[in-house]
């Protein structure tokens, strides 16, 4: 009878420690290939997150922001290191995250905090062209491609989302995608 008692109580507990989770796998083409640095995420989905301790990065390169859509969780710091030989800067006008870190030389690594979830444009009062955006999240559930254009987006509820990818700031397209509680599902944008 114990046996079947702690046998029983075991099984419960690993059945509770069990996640219902699946993986979004995929690419992001434009023109034919794959596109690195695009950014691919859940929409309108809502949780709770630790920011991470390690900053995200969008580099200034070329007179471009780098990344162009830079999607991190609320409450992680980025930074926006010069890259160039030139000098830059980076504000945002957006509410709830306006900020201006100046004027700023090559080699120089100035950082902001994103505490509210939405996006959030930046630019450089520099280089009128420079543009990009951090889309701050409430969930873990985005990826930026690898070089070939490949994200993964692993442990997401069983459900049906919508997901968009961004390949710049001013072109994405969202699909909808339905997670099995186990499991891969494959989705490809051609943007």
């Amino acid at each position: 009878m114990f046996v079947k008692l702690l046998v029983s109580g075991l099984l419960l507990i690993f059945m509770t420690t069990l996640s219902w989770a699946g993986t979004i796998s995929g690419s992001v083409t434009a023109f034919g290939k794959g596109k690195k640095n695009a950014a691919v995420h859940l929409v309108g989905v809502k949780g709770s997150v630790s920011p991470p301790k390690k900053h995200a990065t969008m580099v200034q390169k070329n007179q471009k922001y780098i990344p162009r859509v830079l999607p991190v969780v609320k409450g992680t710091t980025v930074d926006f290191p010069n890259k160039d030989t030139v000098f830059h800067n980076a504000f945002s006008l957006t509410p709830n995250a306006t900020f201006d870190l100046g004027t700023y030389g090559p080699g120089k690594n100035p950082n902001a905090n994103f505490a509210a979830a939405g996006n959030v444009d930046i630019f450089c009062n520099m280089h009128e062209q420079m543009r990009g955006i951090i889309l701050v999240l409430d969930h873990p559930y985005f990826d930026l491609t690898s070089k070939k254009g490949k994200f993964e987006i692993k442990d997401v509820p069983a459900g049906t989302y919508k997901i968009r990818a961004w390949v710049n700031p001013d072109k994405s397209k969202e699909m909808e995608v339905i997670v099995a509680a186990s499991g891969t599902v494959t989705v490809d944008f051609g943007l």
